[in-house]
């Protein structure tokens, strides 16, 4: 009996690699779709097929549909980071919004009864009210052309909306930024601390390894069409963050407290989660997070003290 077919694009990133090893564990045969060639820190090449394909190049990526034919998408690709999105908002388009077309695109026409899950953001807004910043802007499309893509050609695709996702592994969030410099201050007492400017602002943060079960059941039983909120349902401030680092390092946590007020401030993008999201759906299909978030954080610190 052959194994069935997963596509994971953004393969390089840290979503990406967790993804390609956990299919890979769970018996799939994962074709892994980069960017670039640059180094993984989770797979060794020949444990995957790796396929270089720029999601922007329409052509390229309808080509690579049409000769993998995968039984199943993970569409990981995609920028993130809400402070440069301010800086280049037309790249962003093209990586969210543009790239998800091209990919859905070659879906329709080479492969239509592939199931496909897009990952969006709880970082998109309501498209009736102002949007927040360019980077929740563009996911806010991805997911309402994802939407009518499925609708319009009766394609099956589903849509995930995680929570601010940690865990080991290449992250430009808030955990993974502040592990690295209390890292450096560990091994080469190199201070450089980080900048927080809204300490008692909470956060839902979602260990990847619970992520990624919840996206292999999505893929598996996620009704065509519908959109899944995943987090824990649990919130811990920045504040709270750095009190649990100082729990598992010897050194004094880097960070330096700065004015609430400050213009940056309001231009970090991240969402207060004030009602929480609605989980009910995903735990309907008898998903529960299972990883501790002092579990989450000590797994970073390993992966930095590791890697340094």
């Amino acid at each position: 009996m052959s194994k069935e077919r997963i596509l994971i694009t953004g393969a390089n990133g840290f979503t990406g690699q967790h993804a390609c090893s956990h299919f890979l564990n769970n018996g799939y045969e994962v074709i892994a779709l980069k960017r670039n060639q640059q180094h993984t820190d989770q797979l060794s090449q020949d444990q995957v097929q790796s396929i270089l394909c720029d999601l922007t190049d329409e052509e390229a990526i309808a080509n690579v549909i049409k000769e993998t034919k995968p039984d199943y998408i993970l569409h990981a690709a995609g920028k993130n980071d809400v402070m440069e999105s301010w800086q280049n908002p037309s790249m962003y388009l093209k990586a969210n919004v543009m790239a998800t077309i091209h990919l859905l695109e070659g879906v329709r026409k080479y492969k239509s009864d592939t199931r496909v899950l897009v990952v969006g953001s709880a970082l998109e807004y309501n498209p009736t009210q102002r949007p927040n910043h360019p980077y929740g802007l563009t996911k806010t499309f991805q997911s309402l052309i994802s939407k009518s893509w499925q609708t319009l050609f009766n394609l099956s695709i589903i849509i995930a909306k995680p929570t601010n996702l940690i865990g080991a592994g290449p992250s430009r969030g808030f955990c993974s930024l502040l592990a690295e410099r209390i890292v450096k201050l560990e091994k080469y007492n190199i201070y450089e601390p980080l900048q927080v400017y809204h300490p008692n602002q909470v956060r839902d943060f979602l260990d990847i390894r619970d992520c990624l079960k919840a996206y292999e059941i999505l893929l598996k039983k996620g009704d065509i069409g519908e959109v899944y909120p995943i987090g824990t349902g649990n919130f811990h401030s920045l504040k709270e963050v750095i009190n649990q680092y100082q729990l598992l390092t010897n050194v004094p946590v880097p960070v330096e407290i700065m004015d609430q007020n400050h213009k940056l401030a309001n231009k970090n993008g991240h969402s207060v989660y004030e009602h929480g999201l609605d989980l009910s759906k995903i735990r309907k299909l008898n998903w529960n997070p299972s990883i501790p978030f002092s579990s989450s954080l000590n797994s970073i610190l390993s992966y930095y003290r590791q890697k340094l």
